[in-house]
């Protein structure tokens, strides 16, 4: 009787035991989300280390947070400028040999600061780096576009914002010049005649700063504003995009007295401050987007950035172009994107930003004044972790660089309740995507290096690591992956090696991961899955590709004539499965892109926009019936932009959704076809906003939106829902005691 008890207690403890474990790691896995939030989000370092540090003295914690922990503390080591970052790197390797993806980290981490040290050691003295209190609502894209500018003595900065009107209910753009001390903080630009303003750049002298101005009638113009008596002038003829050609950037001449903008049509065109047109130079220049960022010193060189090609148009290189028009040169190759650029008199070094080591840092490069080659390798000069580096610019005599810098988290989350405050962290990625039950939230690890594909409970908790393999990059970095209707496989492609995209399968319910096709693209191309999980397709070059789960057999199901597929957007099969709609760009002068829908039975072709509609579009989302499907479409020409429906049975394009003063971009249904819930974006601010289809009355749904990230996944039968929201955190660094 005795052992029986006994025998009792043990079983119960057995029991206990286990019902307990699943609960610690949930909370241990919640306490690293808030540890997350409070060094990256709020930049309370030292309280992040506290927290991490509880998590690692936790025995039952799963061991991999914990080595993710451990690695966390040398990181916020590693910002504070503290030498514990070595010992907390040191013990990653030490005591979690057997978690590999960490112990890769911190070794990294541990050999860049190794080579700062040493670089320190050799230099006379080491550059000063100093945080400017001055806060920045207006960040950068990865373009590195100037938002923001210094005087060339460093006392003054000019920056974008946007301000109120008298009532407080209109926000326009407007530029705002400070000390660099934060204050005092004045208003340049008194009027409310521009909707958007690009560009501000002090002139070498610091007498003028010049900018991109857009008024309410979609008319631009390049302006200079006096910095002494606040004078405003137009130096060069309006022009709207379409019509007088595109504007790529503008930079000051040396002397303070000429500006050099790019126009589409004209070329190389360079205004006076009395706005006269003094040079204009044909340049057929043979890239997409170039961007004119500055000039060299000696106004022999004016610097560029722009993707290679059309068909590469995330490969992102620095350039240079004569004065003359006549030479270009390419300084970076490098797979990945490097841009923006500002120079250095002292040895004629061009500075640049480039994400070629994973986060946006600057990077160094000695130039030949006359032959515009460049001299040796590209240097590392800023070693920013989890942080994205922008906008550049040398000032105080060639002694001090300045820079912005933009701090990310990512969140996926759930809505508490109709308040949109309430929603709670399951956790920190991007691509989240719902199971058809609603019970397993997969996604994208989004910063610390973990690289992979996730998948973790609804609910929170339950974290697992399905592959170490990341998905390729899309359009605005969205991941080339796609979970099946049937929640069993998820499809994605991954970039091996530049221009090298690889197929895979991964099983959800046992890990399996098979790699399928392998093909020489620059561009990750996206999947859809058919709606009976047996096949995916995919757009390569001119053709539309099926293939059948877990095989390597593709077959071409539809070939586009004198075009291509748009192959790093999303293509999207039809409910029915009847069809596959993808993006075309067509061998037509004058068209950009267009929406096809291809037969899956016999890969017959159907255009579904007409010809007027001849600018860019972009998101495919077919209604639940399968009869119409919405996209978004851009006509610069007309300044419009908005949300319009397209009709399988041919009848004419309908506008669904068009807000005054907002850019109505992508979308996409809910599963019952009641609403339509798409990203709307003005000035600065991006929110998700939802389209009652009765009613057709649009209400906010998500604040803090990041394009393609933030709109909904929900189970099949639309009862739950995840979603990302995103948070940035701008800031203006300083480095001091440049050679």
């Amino acid at each position: 009787m005795k052992t029986q008890v006994i025998k009792s207690l043990i079983l119960l403890l057995i029991l206990a035991t286990c019902a307990i474990e699943p609960v610690v790691s949930q909370n241990q896995e919640q306490l690293f989300q808030k540890a997350l939030m409070k060094e990256e989000g709020e930049g309370a370092l030292q309280q992040a280390i506290d927290i991490y540090t509880k998590i690692v003295e936790n025995s039952v914690a799963e061991r991999s947070l914990r080595a993710n922990a451990q690695l966390q503390i040398g990181l916020c080591y590693e910002k504070l400028g503290k030498k514990q970052a070595t010992e907390a790197y040191n013990k990653v390797i030490e005591q979690y040999a057997d978690q590999q993806q960490s112990v890769k980290i911190a070794k990294t981490r541990l050999q860049v600061l190794r080579i700062q040290n040493t670089t320190q050691k050799e230099t006379t003295g080491k550059p000063l780096i100093t945080q400017i209190p001055l806060a920045m609502r207006e960040g950068s894209t990865w373009f590195g576009e100037h938002v923001f500018d210094f005087s060339p003595d460093g006392k003054k900065i000019v920056f974008k914002d946007v301000h109120k009107n008298m009532e407080n209910s209109i926000s326009h753009p407007g530029l705002f010049i400070a000390d660099v001390s934060g204050a005092p903080v004045d208003l340049l630009t008194n009027s409310l005649q521009f909707e958007t303003i690009l560009f501000p750049k002090f002139s070498p002298d610091g007498k003028n700063i010049s900018f991109a101005g857009r008024n309410d009638t979609g008319e631009w113009a390049f302006y200079a504003i006096n910095v002494e008596n606040g004078v405003l002038k137009q130096i060069s003829e309006k022009f709207k995009s379409g019509e007088s050609g595109e504007s790529y950037g503008s930079c000051w001449h040396p002397d303070s007295k000429h500006i050099v903008s790019l126009n589409s049509k004209k070329g190389l065109v360079t205004y006076n401050l009395a706005g006269e047109t003094t040079n204009t130079i044909a340049w057929n220049y043979d890239w997409c987007v170039p961007r004119l960022t500055s000039h060299s010193p000696d106004g022999k060189w004016i610097s560029y950035y722009s993707c290679t090609n059309e068909d590469n148009r995330y490969k992102i290189d620095c350039w240079l172009v004569s004065s003359s028009g006549d030479k270009n040169i390419r300084l970076t190759q490098n797979m990945g994107r490097n841009a923006y650029g500002t120079w250095s008199a002292t040895d004629y070094s061009f500075y640049f930003i480039s994400d070629r080591n994973g986060d946006w840092n600057i990077f160094k490069i000695k130039i030949d004044p006359e032959t515009g080659e460049k001299i040796g390798v590209a240097e590392q000069i800023t070693f920013h972790y989890n942080a994205n580096v922008f906008s550049p610019v040398i000032i105080k005599d060639n002694s001090t660089l300045v820079y912005g810098l933009q701090k990310e988290i990512r969140r996926i989350v759930i809505l508490g309740n109709e308040n949109l405050d309430s929603n709670k962290t399951i956790a920190t990625g991007n691509g989240a995507i719902l199971s058809p039950d609603g019970a397993t939230v997969y996604y994208v690890e989004a910063g610390n290096n973990n690289d992979g594909i996730y998948s973790a409970n609804r609910l929170g908790g339950d974290k697992k690591r399905l592959t170490e393999m990341n998905p390729g990059k899309g359009i605005h970095d969205w991941p080339c992956y796609a979970l099946s209707p049937d929640g069993s496989t998820m499809a994605f492609f991954t970039t091996k090696e530049e221009e090298i995209q690889e197929l895979y399968f991964l099983s959800t319910n046992t890990g399996r991961l098979e790699k399928s096709v392998t093909h020489k693209n620059a561009n990750c191309s996206f999947l859809t899955w058919s709606p009976d999980s047996k096949k995916v397709a995919f757009p390569l070059g001119n053709s539309i590709y099926t293939i059948p789960a877990w095989s390597d057999k593709a077959e071409k199901l539809a070939v586009v004539e004198n075009g291509k597929w748009e192959e790093n957007v999303p293509l999207r099969w039809s409910p029915d499965g009847k069809y596959i709609a993808c993006f075309a760009f067509l061998e037509e002068e004058g068209r950009d892109n267009d929406i096809f829908i291809v037969s899956t039975l016999n890969g017959e072709m159907k255009r579904l926009t007409p010809k007027e509609e001849w600018n860019y579009k972009e998101s495919i989302g077919w209604y639940p019936d399968s009869k119409k499907l919405a996209y978004m479409y851009y006509d610069p020409e007309n300044d419009e932009d908005g949300i319009r429906e397209a009709y399988v049975d041919g009848s004419p394009t309908t506008e669904m959704i068009d807000q005054p003063d907002v850019w109505d971009y992508v979308g996409v249904w809910d599963p019952k076809g009641e609403y339509y819930y798409f990203e709307g974006h003005y000035e600065n601010t991006s929110s998700v906003y939802k389209y009652n289809t009765k009613s057709k009355e649009i209400s906010l749904f998500s604040k803090n939106a990041n394009f393609h990230e933030s709109l909904p996944s929900w189970s099949k039968d639309g009862k739950y829902m995840v979603y990302n929201i995103i948070t940035r955190k701008n800031q203006l660094w300083m480095m001091e005691g440049l050679e």
